[in-house]
């Protein structure tokens, strides 16, 4: 586990079961689907997106966040975006889903 936040580490086997569902319910309910990118959430954000006129949703998948913390910048740019969404397949090849989540 790389030391990003502070916080308490809690493996995947210590948490409930529910707390798991929650959290991919909330994030990204296409989780266990999807190999890094989630192209539903990205074409409802980017329509919700062009109709504000600015960055209204987000259309990121857990392993995109984890991307993000792990290697980029806070930044919202395209590029940004790219490259997180690149790093998301490259996780997602070498991590299994339990242990994306457990990080």
């Amino acid at each position: 586990m790389l030391a990003i936040e502070r916080g308490i580490h809690v493996s995947k086997k210590d948490t409930p079961r529910y707390v798991i569902d929650a959290v991919v319910a909330t994030e990204d309910e296409r989780f266990w689907r999807h190999g890094g990118l989630d192209f539903i959430a990205i074409t409802r954000a980017l329509i919700q997106d062009i109709l504000h006129g600015e960055i209204k949703q987000g259309g990121s998948t857990i392993t995109q966040q984890l991307a993000k913390v792990m290697f980029l910048s806070p930044e919202r740019t395209l590029s940004i975006k790219i490259k997180e969404a690149l790093l998301a397949i490259r996780l997602e090849k070498n991590m299994t889903k339990e242990e994306i989540l457990e990080q």
